[in-house]
């Protein structure tokens, strides 16, 4: 039997990725999508339906909400951060996890941005945390962390992801923006110019 793992599946092109890897590498993946407000939560909820589908797997929506904020900081130095988000949405699934018995996460953290909470240094301590907090160890799985979002990319390639089907923008709820980093970066990524 392949081993359970709750995968953050937030319908991007990084944790749809993610979640092909892992059900490619002998894991029992169960997709978790996470409401926290985000503008683009619709799209992104259809599109995390759309590929856990496309691999037969159920998926579970969760809610959480800043009352009133999105959450989102724009700035130069990181554009379009939302503090705390990968802790939150770890913290939110080894609730669930601990709930379901299971005891391994996954989140398709990669290096392409210098955000200070996409580094092995910061899934090591929110493993340690969860631990004083639980009392129990759940491993935390960021196969990508070394990794750029080109990596990444090939990765999905290779295991045939649906890229069309995900939806990557900070701004919309619609239609990609293509302004924003994410969609820029989707764009580059979807034009002949990554070849593979």
């Amino acid at each position: 039997m392949k081993n359970k793992i709750i995968v953050l599946l937030s319908g991007g092109m990084d944790s749809s990725c993610l979640i092909y890897w892992l059900n490619n590498n002998g894991y029992s993946p169960i997709a978790l999508f996470i409401d926290y407000g985000q503008k683009s939560r619709d799209k992104e909820y259809q599109a995390a339906k759309a590929i856990s589908k496309s691999l037969g797997i159920s998926l579970v929506k969760k809610s959480f909400r800043f009352k009133n904020n999105n959450g989102l900081l724009k700035d130069n130095i990181k554009n379009y951060y939302y503090p705390n988000r990968n802790l939150l949405l770890l913290t939110l699934a080894s609730i669930y996890a601990r709930e379901n018995n299971i005891f391994s996460l996954a989140i398709g953290l990669h290096k392409s941005r210098e955000y200070p909470d996409c580094s092995l240094q910061f899934v090591k301590a929110v493993e340690k945390a969860i631990f004083f907090s639980l009392g129990s160890r759940q491993i935390i799985y960021a196969p990508f962390i070394k990794l750029n979002k080109v990596g990444v990319y090939t990765i999905g390639v290779k295991l045939k992801v649906p890229y069309k089907s995900t939806f990557s923008c900070y701004e919309s709820n619609k239609r990609h923006c293509m302004k924003c980093p994410s969609c820029k970066d989707r764009g580059l990524l979807l034009s002949k110019n990554v070849k593979i």
